[in-house]
This record gives structure tokens, sequence and C-alpha cells, in this order.
């Protein structure tokens, strides 16, 4: 049993496992930083400290939409770094049995089907599990934040 915060990008809903998530922010436009990748929108302040805010549409290939939402920050924390995960929305926190999960697709177009760990069914959605490890270890996160702290 595991629990999750389920999050909107678009139109679209994923869950985030609860465990990995410190808090959830109004969204703040993060300031730009030279010579980073594209789905590092920039960096807010926070408490005394930078945070990078990541744009997980952009890694998702999800278009971005034009409709004016307010946005939110997802703070998580992996292999003792901490980032903001700018969404559209944060749902609700649910409670998920192990037998509920699904195994994710093995092609899902345009996107890494690895960057899911699994999925299940709630309020007639298709709602995947965002694997935060593998997909921040996929596009060199970990390497452009260190080497961010180098600098």
């Amino acid at each position: 049993m595991d629990k999750f915060l389920t999050i909107r990008l678009n139109e679209e809903f994923f869950a985030l496992k609860l465990k990995e998530i410190r808090e959830v922010l109004p969204y703040s436009s993060p300031s730009p930083v030279p010579n980073m990748p594209a789905y590092i929108s920039g960096l807010i302040h926070l408490r005394g400290f930078f945070l990078p805010v990541i744009d997980m549409k952009k890694i998702l290939f999800l278009p971005e939409e034009n409709k004016k939402r307010k946005k939110k920050i997802v703070v998580v924390s992996f292999l003792k770094r901490v980032v903001g995960i700018s969404i559209d929305d944060a749902e609700d926190i649910i409670t998920v049995e192990d037998n509920q999960i699904i195994p994710p697709p093995n092609l899902i177009s345009n996107i890494n089907s690895n960057y899911f760990s699994g999925g299940f069914y709630l309020y007639d959605k298709v709602i995947l599990i965002l694997d935060l490890k593998k997909i921040f270890t996929d596009i060199n996160l970990i390497k452009e934040l260190t080497k961010e702290r180098a600098s």
C-alpha cells in the first residue's frame, strides 16, 4: 500500500509518491539561469535557499497550454537533493493498494516508458505514477545540479 499525490499537467493526470514530496507551493515564476537545459525553468528563492524548478511538461513532451491556470510547484526530495517541479494542479492525496497498481505500458508515444513505475485506475481515469529517480537520472539532472553547485 502506497500513498500518492495526484497531479495534473494540462488535462492529463499523474501521481507522485507522497514520501518523495516535501511540500506544495503556490507558483512563483522562476528566474532563468543561463546555460541550463530547457527543462530547467530556473530558480526560486525558498527560505534562504535557491530551488531549481523543473518543467515536467518539457520532460514528458506535453504541450504548454495557453490557458491561464494557477500553477503550483511540488518540492521533492531525491538522492539528498531538493528540486521543485512545476505542475498545473495538485489534486488529491490517495492510498492505493499494491494489487491496484498495474505495470506501465511498454510503449507510450514520445515518452520513455521507464519514466513510469506503474499506473492505476481512479475516477474513470488512468493515472500513471511518475518515477522521479528514473526521470532525473535519464535527463542527467543529478549531473546538472552537481555542476550548478560546483559553480
